[in-house]
């Protein structure tokens, strides 16, 4: 718009009185323009408005009867089931959460709620805790005691409810109760709900933090003639003094055994018929497990195929008797503890074992290793025919001893070593130096391929050709030396006569020497997956505030009083 005023627009010019009236004169014409405009906008938005209002009503429809032939609502209810099962935990019991299946799926729609509360398979497995909660102040006329009594009540009604949806079906009960921070009665109400499920249990876990809960000695073989799996397990560690034998251990379909105490085992128990066993000690003493009767278990128990023995407390033993033989044992796992198993092993023969999880006794934290002593992994690994999995723990472990263990694994396809620095150092650091660590240069060179030189023959056996999956945590090979075994092992197998490595994981506690990740071919790092990660020191940061050391309760803060002579 022209105006002769253009040139001391936004400047410091005063205008003259007549100046003023022209002024005045010309803004008329431009105000009227503006409420024109104004009127047009308001009626172009009710326009816009109206339209925007008939669009959502016109969604509503289209999606309302759209909803109508969605392919969900044409899947038969069989098939939503199966979809539903699907959902369940794997490796655990469902959990009596709203966030997870069972429960999240019936708050979907009413529909879905119908059909998981029909399904029985939905809720034939329960993880139960013991709620154990701390009494809250409260302010209302409602003690909090009264307030937990009544949340304990509901939750032994939803557990009522939960196992009732589940017809006749087996169950699969987990029970962890690690504290008794709550009332006997809860505790009653609880294990009596539980206990008029007893003949449709097939799978039952106790993890508790005292002796077995009142209401299991009471239980007898005939309670539970549906039970496969049992496992009791004490969290606090005790001596197993005052725990008594459980008459449910003589349960006749009872296939998997699982105790943190074995005098909770009968002795008489048909040992013959498992096929899963794990025992722990925790305290010395005949009742507890130690090698002499170890040995006389697995004498007694030729269908294992799964056997986990964590040995405790070191305790003379005696071993008498022929060499055992287990037949159809495919999984060990062998928890030295303080015991020396070197004789133990002598009496042992392990023809099908193809996975093996070993950890020796722990080193001395006040004495010096004796290189020369024979670890009795040694004895272990010649009774084993056809090994393929190996899972290590390298504690007290010389290089050389490792590279001997090595020498018996010529079928290993995975080898895992977890190796623990003999010194109690800070996790997240570098070790010194004067650390033992047993997956070194020396390891890795025995497990590396060279190439001969001319006609000159290779100089030394390549030690485990087939392994395909290697794991390391911590290792302590230089990059180099690992660049090489990867290459070797990868591009250059089958010029070897060994297996190509699939997977390569290694943690070190130190920081990166090589990018090895960007020497390899991409071929290399397509096939194989690789995986190495490296200590790296925290960055300290670099931003600068004012108030630093000035947080609420700090020291550096002044006395109320102070302010007033500082700012008076």
């Amino acid at each position: 718009m022209e105006s002769r005023f253009a040139p001391v627009l936004f400047t410091n010019y005063v205008p003259s009185n007549h100046e003023l009236d022209e002024i005045h004169d010309l803004l008329i014409d431009s105000n009227d323009k503006i409420n024109q405009i104004d009127t047009e906008i308001w009626r172009l938005h009710q326009s816009i408005n109206e339209l925007h209002h008939q669009r959502t009503e016109l969604d509503a429809f289209i999606a309302s009867h759209e909803a109508l032939t969605a392919p969900m609502r044409r899947i038969p209810q069989e098939i939503l089931q199966e979809i539903f099962v699907s959902c369940l935990p794997t490796r655990h019991n469902a959990v009596m959460s709203d966030t997870e299946a069972p429960l999240l799926l019936g708050r979907v729609c009413s529909q879905w709620r119908k059909i998981s509360l029909s399904t029985p398979r939905l809720w034939s497995s329960m993880h139960l805790t013991f709620a154990t909660k701390e009494p809250e102040f409260s302010w209302g006329d409602e003690s909090p005691i009264e307030s937990m009594t009544e949340d304990w009540n509901l939750h032994v009604e939803a557990v009522q409810a939960w196992l009732g949806r589940s017809g006749c079906l087996p169950l699969s009960i987990s029970l962890f109760c690690p504290s008794r921070g709550y009332p006997l009665q809860y505790e009653e109400y609880l294990l009596e709900t539980l206990n008029q499920f007893a003949h449709r249990w097939k799978n039952l876990i106790l993890i508790v933090s005292s002796t077995p809960l009142p209401i299991f000695p009471s239980l007898s073989r005939e309670a539970a003639p549906l039970l496969e799996t049992l496992s009791f397990h004490n969290i606090t560690n005790k001596p197993s003094s005052g725990i008594p034998s459980l008459d449910i251990f003589h349960a006749p379909l009872l296939q998997t055994v699982s105790s943190s105490h074995l005098r909770c085992v009968p002795a008489g128990m048909n040992w013959s018929r498992l096929t899963s066993l794990s025992l722990e000690s925790h305290g010395p003493g005949s009742d507890e497990l130690n090698p002499s009767n170890a040995l006389a278990i697995l004498r007694s128990s030729p269908s294992l195929t799964f056997c986990r023995l964590e040995f405790g407390w070191n305790t003379a033993y005696t071993l008498n008797g022929d060499v055992v033989t287990m037949p159809v044992l495919k999984t060990l796992s062998i928890n030295e503890g303080t015991s020396i198993l070197n004789s133990f092993f002598e009496h042992l023969r392990f023809p099908a074992l193809v996975n093996l999880e070993f950890t020796p006794s722990p080193p001395d934290t006040y004495g010096e290793m004796d290189s020369s002593s024979s670890p009795s992994i040694l004895i272990l690994l010649p009774r084993i025919d056809r090994l393929e999995e190996l899972t290590l723990s390298a504690n007290n472990m010389f290089p050389a001893t490792l590279s001997e263990c090595l020498k018996h694994l010529p079928h290993i396809t995975r080898l895992s070593i977890l190796n623990n620095p003999t010194l109690d150092w800070h996790i997240g650091w570098p070790s010194p130096s004067n650390t033992l660590h047993v997956f070194n240069d020396y390891v890795v060179t025995l497990l590396t391929p060279h190439s001969p030189i001319g006609d000159q023959p290779l100089p030394v056996e390549i030690l485990c050709p087939r392994l395909k999956i290697l794991e390391c945590n911590p290792g302590s090979v230089s990059d180099a030396a690992l660049l090489l075994f990867i290459q070797q092992r990868t591009t250059h197998a089958s010029l070897h006569d060994v297996q190509r490595l699939k997977r390569v994981e290694i943690n070190f506690r130190r920081q990166k020497e090589i990018d090895i990740l960007s020497v390899l071919s991409p071929d290399v790092l397509a096939e194989t997956q690789i995986s190495l990660k490296y200590f790296t020191y925290p960055t300290p940061s670099k931003q600068y505030s004012a108030r630093a050391g000035l947080e609420e309760g700090s020291r550096l803060e002044l006395p109320t009083k102070a302010f007033r002579y500082l700012y008076t």
